[in-house]
């Protein structure tokens, strides 16, 4: 009988509410709600609208995520604080948005962008080559990438909360 070593080698399946109304194990979360929000809801609680938005943008970024380290399975090895994937930025609480000098249009600030750390530019690497053999790889997803030029160390996904049509799935800021 072999033993699995849940902590490495298997996802974190929650048991979610699917559409049918059953509940049942959820997909692999790589990244965590409470990993996203890193507590920045402690003085002011989310609106319904962040939470949607979140768990919408957590939805789609841990798909692509079971993808690349179906690929990159080495990621798994360089855990830190015990996590195969790091955010480096989730939510920005207003307040910290504007004394950054930030616009609060900011899709971290409605909860529908997440930058993920990115030593050597793996996963910006990974997704700009997804993205050249298959023009439809972001769209599949819907996510957007910032240009890896301006992500040196960590890799920028949103949601286009503004669902600007206009704007490219790879995008310069």
């Amino acid at each position: 009988m072999s033993t699995t070593n849940w902590s490495v080698t298997n996802p974190r399946k929650p048991i979610v509410r699917h559409e049918d109304g059953t509940y049942g194990p959820g997909q692999y979360e790589y990244i965590l709600f409470n990993e996203y929000i890193q507590g920045g809801d402690a003085l002011k609680p989310l609106t319904e609208v962040q939470v949607k938005n979140a768990q919408e943008l957590l939805r789609r970024v841990n798909s692509m995520l079971a993808l690349f380290v179906g690929e990159h399975p080495e990621v798994l090895q360089y855990r830190a604080n015990g996590l195969a994937v790091v955010v480096s930025s989730g939510y920005r609480p207003r307040d910290w948005v504007e004394a950054q000098g930030e616009n609060t249009r900011s899709p971290h600030y409605q909860c529908a962008a997440i930058d993920i750390a990115d030593a050597g530019n793996v996963l910006d690497n990974w997704i700009t080559k997804k993205q050249k053999g298959n023009p439809n790889f972001l769209s599949d997803h819907g996510l957007w990438l910032e240009h890896p030029a301006h992500t040196i160390g960590w890799c920028h996904l949103d949601t286009n909360v503004w669902q600007n049509p206009q704007r490219p799935h790879v995008f310069i800021p």
